[in-house]
C-alpha cells in the first residue's frame, strides 16, 4: 500500500535524503511509507474480514468527531491555540495542522458515512443514523473549510456512491429513479453552497485569470520535469528539489518553491515517472475491479464504504495526502480490500 515506485526513484532521485526521509515538516519519504505499508499489512492481516474491521470504522470515526470539537471551536473563535501563519477562524482545521488536509479528510469519512448509512442493513439502526448524522457534520466543516479540491473529492465520491450502489441493486427504472432524484438533490446542495457561502466565492476565484495562469504554470513545470525524467522522475518527494530548475518567471511566489504539483497525477509522473505511474494505475484498476466484483456481496459493507472513501480521496484536486496526519488514510483503505 505504499506508493509503487518509491524503491526505484530513491535510488535516482535528486536528493537522496529527501528521497528517504521526506521534506522537511513533512517526513514522507521511503522510511515513513515503510512503516504505512506495514500498518495497513497488519490491518489487513488482523482484519479477519468483516468480522474486526468495525474498530478501522469506529477510529475513524472517533478520529473525526476529536477533529470536528476542536474545529468547532475554531469556527467559533474560542482557539486556545494562537497560529502565526493561519486563521483558524476563517478557515478551521481541527487538530490536522491545515485546513486543505482537513477537508481531504472530511471528504473521506462524509462519503465513507453515506456509504454505511446506505448500505450497512445488517447493523444496528441507532448506528446507521449515527453514520448519517457523521456525513452531516463532515458535510458542514467541509463549507467551513472552504476547501475546493476536497468539495470536488466528495463529489467524486458521490458518483461512485451511486455506480456501486445500482451495482449493487440493480439497474431497476425504480433504482434510476431514485438515484436521479438523489443526484438533483446533490446538485441543488451545491448550488446553494456556491450561491451563499466563502466555499462558492473560492470556487469562483478558480476561474480568475491570475489563478488559472498560476496553476498553469506549476502544471507546465510538472510535465516538463516528467518530460526530462520520464522513466523513473527526478525521485520521490523530490518535487520541491527539482521545481526551481524549471519554474518560469511569471510563477514566482513570494521566492518559494512549489513541494506539490497540485494534481496528484502530475506530481506522481514528475517525481516517480512512468514507472510509478504504470504500477499506481495496476493497483488502482485491481482494487476498483475486486471491489466490482464483491459489491453484491452480503458482507461487502465495510469494502464498499473504503472504496468510496479512497474515491473520494483520489478524486480530490490533491489526491496524494501531502501530510503525515493524512498519510495514513489511504494505506488503511486499500487494507480493508486486501482484507
Amino acid at each position: 500500500p505504499a506508493i509503487p515506485g518509491e524503491p526505484r526513484t530513491r535510488v535516482t532521485a535528486e536528493d537522496r535524503f529527501v528521497a528517504v526521509c521526506g521534506e522537511v515538516g513533512r517526513s514522507l519519504g521511503l522510511t515513513p511509507h515503510l512503516v504505512l505499508a506495514l500498518v495497513a499489512a497488519a490491518i489487513a492481516a488482523g482484519a479477519d474480514y468483516p468480522r474486526r474491521v468495525g474498530w478501522l470504522g469506529w477510529t475513524l470515526a472517533g478520529g473525526a468527531l476529536v477533529a470536528a470539537g476542536y474545529a468547532l471551536l475554531q469556527a467559533a473563535g474560542a482557539d486556545p491555540v494562537r497560529w502565526t501563519d493561519l486563521d483558524s477562524q476563517a478557515r478551521p482545521f481541527g487538530t490536522l495542522g491545515n485546513p486543505d488536509f482537513y477537508g481531504q479528510f472530511l471528504s473521506a469519512a462524509l462519503i465513507a458515512g453515506a456509504a454505511l448509512a446506505l448500505f450497512g442493513r445488517d447493523v444496528p439502526r441507532w448506528l446507521r443514523a449515527g453514520a448519517a448524522a457523521l456525513v452531516l457534520l463532515s458535510a458542514g466543516l467541509l463549507v467551513l473549510t472552504q476547501t475546493r479540491g476536497a468539495l470536488i473529492g466528495a463529489i467524486g465520491g458521490a458518483v461512485v456512491l451511486g455506480v456501486l450502489w445500482l451495482r449493487r441493486t440493480g439497474a431497476t427504472r425504480g433504482a434510476l429513479a431514485r438515484l436521479s432524484l438523489a443526484g438533483l438533490a446533490l446538485v441543488a446542495a451545491l448550488g446553494l453552497v456556491v450561491l451563499t457561502t466563502p466555499l462558492g466565492d473560492r470556487l469562483a476565484a478558480v476561474t480568475q485569470l491570475g489563478d488559472v495562469e498560476a496553476r498553469v504554470l506549476i502544471y507546465t513545470s510538472a510535465t516538463r520535469i516528467f518530460l526530462d525524467h520520464p522513466l523513473v522522475g527526478v525521485g520521490f518527494e523530490n518535487f520541491a528539489v527539482a521545481y526551481p530548475a524549471y519554474e518560469q518567471a511569471a510563477g514566482l511566489k513570494n521566492n518559494r518553491t512549489q513541494t506539490s504539483a497540485h494534481n496528484w497525477i502530475l506530481h506522481l509522473a514528475a517525481t516517480t515517472g512512468i514507472a510509478g505511474l504504470a504500477s499506481t494505475a495496476a493497483l488502482l484498476v485491481a482494487f476498483a475491479v475486486h471491489v466490482w466484483r464483491r459489491a453484491r456481496d452480503a458482507d461487502a459493507a465495510a469494502l464498499l464504504a473504503a472504496a468510496r472513501a479512497l474515491a473520494a480521496v483520489h478524486a480530490s484536486a490533491r489526491g496524494l495526502p501531502r501530510a503525515p496526519s493524512l498519510a495514513v488514510v489511504p494505506p488503511a483503505l486499500r487494507a480493508v480490500a486486501v482484507a
